[in-house]
């Protein structure tokens, strides 16, 4: 094999390992708010799901399209000075992946048990804090 095509077949594997193997699951496919904020600070895009709030009450959910066999790695960070909040993951089947911790930085790989939608469901009860969720493909 020539040194050219040593470098090319190198530079593939290089770019599928860092942006991992499918990037249908980068892009928020939905956003449902069902929620009621005295103050918010939102951001939602690509890669990216973030939020701080005083008095969030009620649910707000982003959804992800997923392949089956998708691998993702979901990096979370959360921050409460009052109140209630819950972080939940669900797969395309509406199954429970995770529960996030609370107050807690991490992360959690998931690889996608079917092709649809991956819930990233928040969840506050008069709650005063923030969030975040990043999110990438991975290779293992």
């Amino acid at each position: 094999m020539n040194n050219k095509l040593k470098f090319i077949l190198l530079t593939i594997i290089i770019s599928l390992s860092i942006t991992g193997c499918s990037a249908s699951f980068n892009n928020v496919s939905s956003v449902t708010s069902q929620a009621s904020f005295k103050a918010i600070s939102e951001t939602t895009k690509a890669g990216t799901f973030k939020m701080s709030y005083k008095n969030f009450e009620g649910s707000e959910t982003r959804t992800l399209n997923v392949n089956k066999g998708d691998k993702i790695k979901l990096n979370y960070n959360s921050s409460v000075t009052e109140g209630t909040l819950t972080i939940a993951i669900n797969d395309p089947y509406g199954v429970l992946i995770a529960n996030l911790p609370i107050k807690k930085k991490g992360s959690l790989k998931i690889i996608a048990k079917g092709t649809g939608k991956l819930s990233l469901v928040v969840t506050g009860k008069n709650t005063s804090g923030s969030f975040e969720l990043l999110w990438k493909g991975y290779v293992f």
